[in-house]
């Protein structure tokens, strides 16, 4: 496994477009290629959407996202909010669960 510190990292879009992802600190397994990333992390795309959470993994095999233990994702005047996040590699498609909220036409708390 790779430890990583302080990290930005660029993901692409089946689209063309970027999410620039960054995190104080995270690992690659050496093998499948996942990554996880701790300690507030943050991603935010083209379009300005935006997503955080304390502790996001990143199944290579599966290209889906997986964050947890607290979600905010905010794209325009959508806010969800949750315990937990599954997406697929664009975020795109994402799925919030426990304690999840959605707030529309204003921004959240």
């Amino acid at each position: 496994n790779t430890v990583l510190k302080n990290i930005t990292g660029t993901f692409y879009r089946d689209n063309g477009g970027k999410i620039i992802v960054t995190a104080p600190q995270g690992s690659i397994d050496g093998k499948t290629r996942d990554i996880v990333l701790d300690i507030q992390v943050k991603a935010v795309a083209e379009d300005g959407a935006t997503f955080t959470a304390p502790t996001v993994r990143f199944n290579n095999t599966e290209k889906r996202y997986y964050g947890s233990g607290g979600v905010r994702v905010t794209r325009e005047d959508t806010v969800l909010t949750g315990d937990q996040l599954e997406s697929d590699a664009n975020m795109e498609k994402i799925k919030v669960s426990g304690h999840a909220h959605i707030i529309q036409g204003g921004k959240a708390q």
